[in-house]
C-alpha cells in the first residue's frame, strides 16, 4: 500500500445440538455450528500455493521469524537519517520543519534500535505497537513475531564488486526483490561468512553455517524463510542531485512501501527467498505525534535525538501482504468497498473476521438455518458470524467447508484493543478513525474462487468460476474472483464490501453513523430489500439486532 492517500460466538459458546439445517422456519440453535467442527477444505495456503502458483507466504501462526535488514543507500547514509526529513515533501533537501532545526541526524546504532523497537519491541517502546506486539494481540496469542535485525546492509548492484551505490543507481539498476535475494546470498555465503554477524547474548556465534542460517528463519518448516523485510535510509519518494544542482525524485514505483514475493516449491535443507517487503525508515515516523489534542509531525531534531516514537501502522499492513492478503481499498482511486477502516485498506485499526478466518484466528458461528446468536467483542474474543445464502449447504455439498465462497460476514466492533489507539487520533493527522462507539460491522463477502487463462501480457483471462482448486495447466490459474478494484475485478463484484446500515447515508468510511445497532434489519424496511447475493441467489434471512452493548450483540436470523 502507497504510505501517502487518503480516499474520500453466543458468547462465542452456543449450545449447538446439532450440525443438520433445521427444516423448520422458527430460529432454532440446531441451526448454527461451529466453522471448524468440519475439515476446511481450499484454504488460504491452497489457494496462493496451488492455485495461484505465486510462491508460499509468511506463517500467519506460531513462532513466526522475520529478517530485518537495514538497507543504505551512499547519498542517504544511516548517520544522516533525520538531518534532511521533512515528512511534507519527503526529499533529501527538505531543510527542516516551520521552526526547527535542522537534524544532526541519527547514528547508525541508535537507527537500528528503532527498527528492533518498531519490530519487536513492547507497545511502551513505540508510540503504538509493533510489529510483533500488534500481532499478538490480533491474533488472540496464535502468533508470535520474532527474529532478528541485521546490521545496516550497503546497498549495491553489483555482487562482484559490492561498490556501495547512490538511491538513484539502486533504483536504475535492481529492485527490491532482487536486494532480498543479494542479501541472502551475503549472509549466507561461506567465503563471507557474514551470518557470523549475529551473535548470542555470551557472545558467541548463533549460526556457524549458511544453512543453519536460513533454517533458522524457516519457522514452519516449509522450505522458504518466513519472510525478509528490508528497512532503507532513504525518505519514500526519494530524490537526487541533478547536474543542475536540482532536487529531482527518483522513480516513484521504488521509493515507496510494498511487499512482494518470488514463487518457488522450497527447499528445506536449504530454505529459499519467499515473500519480501521494502519500506523507508520514515514509515515508522511518519504517523506524526498528537500534543494537547492536535497533530504535528516529529521534526527533523526529533528524529535525530531520538524523541520521535516508532509507530508500526505500515509496517503492519505491509506485513499483512506478506501472510498472503490483499490491499481492501481502490486502486482505481473511485469507490471504497471496504470503508476504509481496516488494517488492509487505510492502515488503522484491527483486522476484520475474513481476514482473521483466512489466518486461522478465529473459529466463526456457521448458520445453516434461521437462529439466534450472541457474541461478544470481536477484537477481545474472535467471536464472529458467518451466513451463506439459505439453502447453501443443501445446494452445494460439493463446495465443502470454506472460506472462499460467497456469506455474510458480522462481527461486534468495539474501540478496544487493538482499534482503541485509532479511535481517539487519526494516523498521520488524516487517516480515518475508528468509530468511538460499539457496533456491528456487517461485510458481504464474495471470495468465490475463478478459472483464469494468461494469454501474454499482464492481463489473466476469466473462464469461470470454479469450487475446487485444480492440476492446471501452467498457463491457467485458481484464485479469488473478485477485487475491491473495479478495473481489476470479475464481473464488477466486490471482495471484501462494507454495508452500511444508513443506506440514505453517502458516507465512505465505517463510523458510529454507518455500523449496526439496535433495531436495525437487513434484508427488510430500507436496509437491503431483497438482498440478493453475487451468485443470483436470495440470501434468504432477515437479520434483527435483538440487543447491543460494549460486550455483547445478540443477533436472529429469521426467515425472510
Amino acid at each position: 500500500m502507497k504510505n501517502k492517500k487518503f480516499l474520500y460466538l453466543l458468547g462465542v459458546v452456543p449450545m449447538v445440538f446439532g450440525v443438520a439445517a433445521c427444516s423448520n422456519d422458527s430460529p432454532s440453535p440446531n441451526n448454527q455450528r461451529k466453522f471448524h467442527d468440519e475439515a476446511e477444505v481450499n484454504t488460504l495456503f491452497d489457494v496462493i500455493v496451488k492455485g495461484e502458483k505465486a510462491g508460499h507466504f509468511c506463517p500467519s501462526k506460531g513462532n513466526t521469524r522475520a529478517l530485518i535488514v537495514p538497507v543504505e543507500f551512499s547519498d542517504y547514509p544511516a548517520d544522516e537519517i533525520g538531518k534532511y526529513y521533512n515528512s511534507e515533501t519527503s526529499g533529501k533537501k527538505a531543510k527542516k520543519h516551520t521552526g526547527d532545526e535542522v537534524g544532526t541526524g541519527r547514528s547508525r546504532e541508535d537507527s537500528k534500535e528503532d527498527i528492533r523497537k518498531c519490530y519487536f519491541g513492547k507497545p511502551e517502546e513505540t508510540y503504538w505497537h509493533s510489529l510483533s506486539s500488534y500481532y499478538k494481540e490480533a491474533s488472540y496469542g496464535k502468533q508470535n513475531f520474532n527474529g532478528l535485525v541485521a546490521n545496516w546492509f550497503k546497498a549495491y548492484t553489483n555482487f562482484e564488486t559490492m561498490e556501495w551505490c547512490t538511491a538513484k543507481q539502486w533504483a536504475d539498476g535492481t529492485s527490491a526483490a532482487a536486494t532480498a535475494s543479494t542479501i541472502l546470498s551475503y549472509y549466507t555465503n561461506e567465503r563471507l561468512k557474514k551470518y557470523h554477524e549475529f551473535l548470542k547474548e555470551d557472545g558467541s556465534y548463533m549460526f556457524n553455517s549458511g544453512t543453519e542460517f536460513l533454517q533458522y528463519f524457516d519457522s514452519d518448516k516449509d522450505g522458504v524463510i518466513d519472510i525478509i523485510e528490508m528497512v532503507y535510509s532513504a525518505p519514500f519518494y526519494a530524490t537526487y542531485t541533478n547536474e543542475k544542482g536540482e532536487d529531482v525524485p527518483i522513480d516513484n514505483e521504488k521509493f515507496w512501501a510494498y511487499c512482494g514475493g518470488v514463487s518457488n516449491n522450497g527447499n528445506k535443507q536449504k530454505p529459499e527467498l519467499g515473500k519480501w517487503a521494502w519500506q523507508s525508515y520514515y514509515t515508522m515516523v511518519e504517523g506524526g505525534v498528537y500534543e494537547n489534542g492536535k497533530h504535528r509531525a516529529w521534526t527533523c531534531k526529533e528524529i535525530s535525538n531520538g524523541v520521535a516514537k516508532v509507530d508500526a501502522h505500515t509496517i503492519i499492513h505491509e506485513t499483512g501482504h506478506g501472510m498472503g492478503l490483499p490491499d481492501y481499498y481502490d486502486y482505481d482511486y473511485k469507490t471504497s468497498p471496504a470503508h476504509s477502516v481496516d488494517m488492509m485498506d487505510h492502515n488503522v485499526g484491527d483486522h476484520n473476521s475474513y481476514s482473521k478466518s483466512l489466518y486461522g484466528w478465529v473459529d466463526p458461528i456457521v448458520v445453516t438455518g434461521p437462529t439466534q446468536v450472541t457474541v461478544r467483542s470481536f477484537t477481545d474474543t474472535g467471536d464472529c458470524i458467518m451466513i451463506p445464502y439459505r439453502g447453501y449447504f443443501e445446494d452445494n455439498p460439493k463446495y465443502g467447508n470454506t472460506f472462499n465462497t460467497e456469506y455474510i460476514a458480522v462481527e461486534l466492533y468495539t474501540p478496544t484493543g487493538v482499534n482503541e489507539f485509532d479511535s481517539k487520533q487519526k494516523y498521520a493527522g488524516n487517516y480515518p478513525l475508528c468509530p468511538q462507539k460499539p457496533g456491528l460491522k456487517v461485510w458481504h463477502v464474495d471470495s468465490r474462487l475463478g478459472l483464469f487463462n494468461w494469454t501474454g501480457g499482464s492481463k489473466l483471462d476469466f473462464v469461470s468460476y470454479t469450487d475446487q482448486i485444480v492440476s492446471t495447466a501452467q498457463s491457467s490459474y485458481v484464485q479469488v474472483a473478485a477485487s475491491n478494484t473495479g478495473s481489476r475485478t470479475v464481473n464488477g463484484f466486490n471482495l471484501l464490501y462494507f454495508m452500511n446500515s444508513n443506506q440514505g447515508s453517502q458516507k465512505q468510511i465505517i463510523d458510529d453513523e454507518t455500523l449496526w445497532h439496535v433495531g436495525d434489519v437487513l434484508n427488510d424496511t430500507d436496509n437491503y430489500r431483497d438482498f440478493t447475493m453475487n451468485s443470483g441467489k436470495a440470501w434468504g434471512y432477515k437479520m434483527v439486532i435483538e440487543s447491543l452493548s460494549a460486550d455483547s450483540a445478540t443477533i436472529t436470523f429469521y426467515k425472510a
